[in-house]
Protein backbone atom coordinates (compact mmCIF):
# COMPACT_ATOMS: atom_id res chain seq x y z
CA UNK A 1 0.00 0.00 0.00
CA UNK A 2 1.69 3.62 -1.13
CA UNK A 3 2.42 6.11 1.64
CA UNK A 4 0.44 9.76 1.94
CA UNK A 5 4.10 10.91 0.47
CA UNK A 6 4.29 8.64 -2.60
CA UNK A 7 0.68 9.60 -3.33
CA UNK A 8 1.27 13.27 -2.84
CA UNK A 9 4.73 12.80 -5.17
CA UNK A 10 1.95 10.81 -7.78
CA UNK A 11 0.09 14.06 -8.29
CA UNK A 12 2.93 16.92 -8.13
CA UNK A 13 3.73 16.69 -11.49
CA UNK A 14 -0.34 17.01 -12.64
CA UNK A 15 -0.17 20.08 -10.53
CA UNK A 16 2.56 21.58 -11.57
CA UNK A 17 1.45 21.43 -15.44
CA UNK A 18 -2.08 22.75 -14.63
CA UNK A 19 -0.78 25.14 -12.33
CA UNK A 20 1.68 26.38 -15.59
CA UNK A 21 -1.07 26.36 -17.71
CA UNK A 22 -3.57 28.26 -15.60
CA UNK A 23 -0.04 31.12 -15.33
CA UNK A 24 0.13 31.08 -19.21
CA UNK A 25 -3.49 31.59 -19.69
CA UNK A 26 -3.34 34.33 -16.95
CA UNK A 27 -0.43 36.21 -18.99
CA UNK A 28 -2.02 36.17 -21.92
CA UNK A 29 -5.18 37.16 -20.39
CA UNK A 30 -3.47 39.93 -19.49
CA UNK A 31 -1.49 40.57 -22.43
CA UNK A 32 -5.02 41.02 -24.42
CA UNK A 33 -6.12 43.61 -21.56
CA UNK A 34 -3.24 45.51 -21.59
CA UNK A 35 -4.53 48.94 -19.72
CA UNK A 36 -2.97 51.21 -21.54
CA UNK A 37 -3.92 50.62 -24.58
CA UNK A 38 -8.08 50.13 -25.60
CA UNK A 39 -9.43 51.10 -29.01
CA UNK A 40 -12.90 49.73 -29.88
CA UNK A 41 -15.84 51.27 -32.58
CA UNK A 42 -19.39 50.22 -32.00
CA UNK A 43 -22.07 50.97 -34.03
CA UNK A 44 -26.13 50.24 -33.68
CA UNK A 45 -28.78 50.89 -35.54
CA UNK A 46 -32.34 52.45 -33.43
CA UNK A 47 -35.84 53.02 -34.73
CA UNK A 48 -37.50 56.07 -32.97
CA UNK A 49 -41.16 55.38 -33.69
CA UNK A 50 -42.35 58.58 -32.24
CA UNK A 51 -41.47 60.12 -35.18
CA UNK A 52 -40.63 57.57 -37.56
CA UNK A 53 -37.18 58.18 -37.92
CA UNK A 54 -34.17 55.65 -38.48
CA UNK A 55 -31.06 56.09 -36.15
CA UNK A 56 -27.21 55.12 -36.55
CA UNK A 57 -24.83 55.25 -33.28
CA UNK A 58 -21.40 55.18 -33.07
CA UNK A 59 -19.25 54.78 -30.36
CA UNK A 60 -15.38 54.91 -30.14
CA UNK A 61 -13.96 54.31 -26.82
CA UNK A 62 -9.91 54.94 -27.01
CA UNK A 63 -7.35 54.80 -24.10
CA UNK A 64 -3.51 55.73 -24.75
CA UNK A 65 -1.88 55.71 -21.25
CA UNK A 66 -4.21 56.97 -18.91
CA UNK A 67 -5.75 59.26 -21.10
CA UNK A 68 -9.58 58.02 -21.82
CA UNK A 69 -12.29 59.48 -24.25
CA UNK A 70 -15.72 58.48 -25.65
CA UNK A 71 -17.20 59.50 -28.87
CA UNK A 72 -20.85 59.30 -30.18
CA UNK A 73 -21.53 60.05 -33.08
CA UNK A 74 -25.42 60.12 -34.08
CA UNK A 75 -26.71 60.11 -37.67
CA UNK A 76 -29.91 60.01 -39.68
CA UNK A 77 -29.69 59.20 -43.57
CA UNK A 78 -25.89 58.92 -43.48
CA UNK A 79 -25.70 62.92 -42.19
CA UNK A 80 -24.54 63.40 -38.60
CA UNK A 81 -27.10 64.92 -36.22
CA UNK A 82 -24.97 65.21 -33.04
CA UNK A 83 -21.72 64.62 -31.73
CA UNK A 84 -20.95 64.21 -28.61
CA UNK A 85 -17.21 63.61 -26.99
CA UNK A 86 -16.43 62.71 -23.37
CA UNK A 87 -12.96 62.31 -21.81
CA UNK A 88 -11.12 61.93 -18.72
CA UNK A 89 -8.66 59.11 -17.04
CA UNK A 90 -8.71 55.35 -17.16
CA UNK A 91 -8.27 54.98 -13.31
CA UNK A 92 -8.44 50.97 -13.08
CA UNK A 93 -8.61 47.48 -14.97
CA UNK A 94 -10.15 45.14 -12.54
CA UNK A 95 -8.73 41.82 -14.12
CA UNK A 96 -11.43 39.25 -11.98
CA UNK A 97 -14.40 40.49 -13.87
CA UNK A 98 -12.36 42.19 -17.03
CA UNK A 99 -13.96 46.07 -15.98
CA UNK A 100 -12.36 49.29 -17.71
CA UNK A 101 -12.83 51.95 -14.65
CA UNK A 102 -12.62 55.83 -15.86
CA UNK A 103 -13.38 59.03 -14.56
CA UNK A 104 -14.70 61.61 -17.32
CA UNK A 105 -14.31 65.37 -15.98
CA UNK A 106 -14.53 67.11 -19.41
CA UNK A 107 -16.94 67.18 -22.30
CA UNK A 108 -18.69 68.37 -25.79
CA UNK A 109 -21.73 68.23 -27.16
CA UNK A 110 -22.24 69.09 -30.90
CA UNK A 111 -25.85 69.77 -32.49
CA UNK A 112 -26.84 70.04 -35.72
CA UNK A 113 -29.72 72.96 -34.98
CA UNK A 114 -31.19 72.74 -38.30
CA UNK A 115 -32.23 69.29 -37.20
CA UNK A 116 -35.21 69.85 -34.73
CA UNK A 117 -35.12 66.85 -33.37
CA UNK A 118 -32.86 65.23 -30.56
CA UNK A 119 -32.80 61.85 -30.72
CA UNK A 120 -34.25 60.23 -27.00
CA UNK A 121 -30.85 58.08 -26.38
CA UNK A 122 -28.32 61.53 -27.29
CA UNK A 123 -30.44 64.05 -24.92
CA UNK A 124 -29.94 60.93 -22.08
CA UNK A 125 -26.35 61.35 -22.64
CA UNK A 126 -26.45 65.21 -22.74
CA UNK A 127 -28.86 65.35 -19.87
CA UNK A 128 -27.04 62.83 -17.35
CA UNK A 129 -23.32 64.46 -18.64
CA UNK A 130 -24.18 68.08 -18.38
CA UNK A 131 -25.91 67.93 -15.22
CA UNK A 132 -22.64 65.96 -13.20
CA UNK A 133 -19.78 68.54 -15.31
CA UNK A 134 -21.92 71.51 -14.25
CA UNK A 135 -21.31 70.39 -10.71
CA UNK A 136 -17.52 70.20 -11.24
CA UNK A 137 -18.35 66.64 -10.66
CA UNK A 138 -16.98 63.94 -12.68
CA UNK A 139 -18.21 61.14 -14.18
CA UNK A 140 -18.32 57.44 -13.28
CA UNK A 141 -17.85 55.13 -16.54
CA UNK A 142 -17.65 51.05 -15.99
CA UNK A 143 -16.68 49.25 -19.30
CA UNK A 144 -16.98 45.91 -18.70
CA UNK A 145 -16.09 43.50 -21.33
CA UNK A 146 -18.73 40.45 -21.52
CA UNK A 147 -17.13 38.15 -24.31
CA UNK A 148 -14.02 39.07 -26.46
CA UNK A 149 -12.78 37.42 -29.93
CA UNK A 150 -9.02 38.72 -30.92
CA UNK A 151 -9.24 36.35 -33.97
CA UNK A 152 -12.66 37.72 -35.14
CA UNK A 153 -11.70 40.93 -34.29
CA UNK A 154 -14.81 42.02 -31.97
CA UNK A 155 -15.68 42.27 -28.07
CA UNK A 156 -19.48 42.76 -26.67
CA UNK A 157 -19.23 45.30 -23.99
CA UNK A 158 -21.82 46.96 -21.57
CA UNK A 159 -21.41 50.19 -20.41
CA UNK A 160 -22.20 51.65 -16.61
CA UNK A 161 -23.97 53.59 -15.86
CA UNK A 162 -26.84 53.04 -18.74
CA UNK A 163 -26.26 49.25 -18.64
CA UNK A 164 -26.27 49.70 -22.45
CA UNK A 165 -25.11 46.52 -24.02
CA UNK A 166 -22.24 47.38 -27.65
CA UNK A 167 -21.20 44.98 -30.25
CA UNK A 168 -17.59 46.15 -31.26
CA UNK A 169 -14.68 45.95 -33.63
CA UNK A 170 -11.04 45.81 -32.08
Amino acid sequence: MPTIAAKKRRYAPRFIVLFSVALIAFGHYVYLYDKDQIFLQCQADAYIAATETDLQIGLEIKSLADEFSMDYQFLTDGEVIGEITLDGMLTQLQYGDMTYKATLNEGQFNIDLSSMYIPPYMKNIIDFSRERMVDDSEIEVDIRVLVTDPKQGYSIIQLLPGESIWVCHN
